[in-house]
């Protein structure tokens, strides 16, 4: 058996990394500290690429798909990862303007609501990714996975 594009294997990334960036966004959110931080711009940065990556490959696979009730499920497990890589985006970029601000004054710490904000961003990727998965399980499997 061959799989005929590579988006049922890149899915995955997104989800583990999207998904572990929100967590560290909640502890970065509660507590800061450069640890935390770094742990949510690596997984950040991984889970987005990941998403990139992912929305590429289900363009193959959406030429491919067939079944009953397809199409407005496709359409809706698209928009889903779309709008997941978006707010990764815009996390990624409200984390690196932080950081630009931190490097030029490294004595200085975000304050709590920027890293709230950060963390809302991460929070609604990780929410979009989920309900991406839960939409591909379902045209998949038959079920909300």
């Amino acid at each position: 058996m061959t799989i005929p594009a590579y988006h049922p294997l890149l899915v995955h990334f997104p989800i583990a990394f999207l998904l572990g960036a929100a967590l560290g966004a909640l502890a970065w959110a509660a507590v800061g500290g450069d640890f935390w931080r770094r742990v949510v711009l690596v997984m950040l940065v991984l889970g987005t690429a990941g998403g990139v990556a992912a929305l590429r490959t289900g363009e193959t696979m959406e030429e491919i798909a067939e079944g009953p009730n397809v199409e407005a499920l496709v359409h809706d497990h698209e928009e889903a990862g779309e709008r997941a890589v978006y707010l990764g985006g815009v996390a990624l970029v409200a984390l690196a303007a932080l950081e630009i601000a931190r490097r030029r004054r490294p004595e200085w710490t975000p304050a709590w609501w920027a890293r709230a904000l950060v963390a809302a961003a991460v929070i609604g990727a990780a929410g979009f990714v989920l309900r991406a998965g839960q939409l591909g399980g379902l045209m998949v499997w038959g079920t909300g996975a």
